[in-house]
C-alpha cells in the first residue's frame, strides 16, 4: 500500500539521497509504486504511467565500408565481424529484442547481401539499402530510415554489446551514450552543466568518449 516519507527513510535507507527520496516518494503518492515487505514494486497504474516512454523501434547504421578493420572487412561488412562466434550486429540485435523491441531496421550497404545470413534467426528485422555508402554514410543511412526515428534507438553497426543491460525498453528523453575515458582519439562529448554543447574527435584530457548508442524523440529527430 501507501507509505509515506518517514517509513521510506526508515526501511530503505539506500533511498536516502534528498532528489531520489523526492521522486520515490512522489511516485508512491500517485499510486505508481508500492511499498511490500521493504521492497518498491510498480504498480499497474505505475506500469500504465511507463508506456508512454515505450521505446518503439531501433535503426541500426551497418553501411560503412569499415576500412579500419582491414583485412576482416574486405569481403564482410563490419557489423558482420564476429568476436568468440558472435556477430557484431547479433549482439545488438539480442539485446534489443531482450528488452521487448521487436521494430528494427538495418541500413547496409557494403556487401549487403552478407546480412540475408541473418534472416532465419531474426525473422522480424527489415533492411534498407545505403546505395551512396562509398561517399556518404552514417548521415544518409539515417535519413533513409528517418520516418523510424521517433522514440527510437539508433546504433552504429559496430559496437559490440556485451552488456545487453546498457538497452532499456523505456527511456525518458534523447540522449548519447558514452563512457568516462582518461583519453582518446575517438568521437567524445563536450559538456556544460551536465548537457552536450559538442561532439569532437579526439582529446588528451579526460572526456566521455561516445560509444555508438543513442536515442531519439520525434521532435530531436526532426532538428537532426
Amino acid at each position: 500500500g501507501h507509505a509515506t516519507f518517514e517509513t521510506i527513510c526508515t526501511s530503505l535507507p539506500q533511498f536516502a539521497e534528498p532528489v531520489l527520496l523526492s521522486e520515490t516518494n512522489n511516485l508512491l503518492s500517485h499510486r505508481c509504486l508500492m511499498l511490500q515487505d521493504k521492497k518498491l514494486k510498480i504498480t499497474e497504474t505505475g506500469r500504465a504511467t511507463l508506456e508512454q516512454y515505450r521505446v518503439k523501434c531501433a535503426v541500426i547504421l551497418a553501411a560503412g565500408f569499415g576500412s579500419r578493420m582491414l583485412p576482416a572487412t574486405e569481403n564482410s561488412p563490419r557489423p558482420m565481424v564476429t568476436v568468440n562466434g558472435t556477430s557484431f550486429i547479433e549482439t545488438q540485435i539480442d539485446a534489443l529484442l531482450r528488452a521487448g523491441i521487436t521494430d528494427i531496421t538495418v541500413v547496409r550497404g557494403h556487401k549487403a547481401e552478407k546480412f540475408d545470413a541473418l534472416r532465419a534467426k531474426y525473422p522480424t528485422v527489415v533492411y534498407r539499402e545505403n546505395t551512396e555508402y562509398t561517399t556518404r554514410n552514417n548521415i544518409v543511412s539515417g535519413y533513409i530510415a528517418r520516418e523510424k526515428l521517433n522514440r527510437a534507438y539508433l546504433l552504429e553497426g559496430d559496437v559490440f554489446i556485451s552488456n545487453p543491460l546498457v538497452i532499456r525498453p523505456f527511456e525518458y528523453r534523447s540522449h548519447y551514450c558514452g563512457v568516462a575515458v582518461e583519453a582518446t582519439d575517438d568521437w567524445h562529448f563536450q559538456l556544460l552543466n551536465g548537457q552536450i554543447t559538442g561532439l569532437k574527435q579526439g582529446s588528451d584530457q579526460p572526456s566521455n568518449q561516445y560509444i555508438g548508442i543513442s536515442f531519439w524523440t520525434s521532435g530531436y529527430a526532426r532538428m537532426l
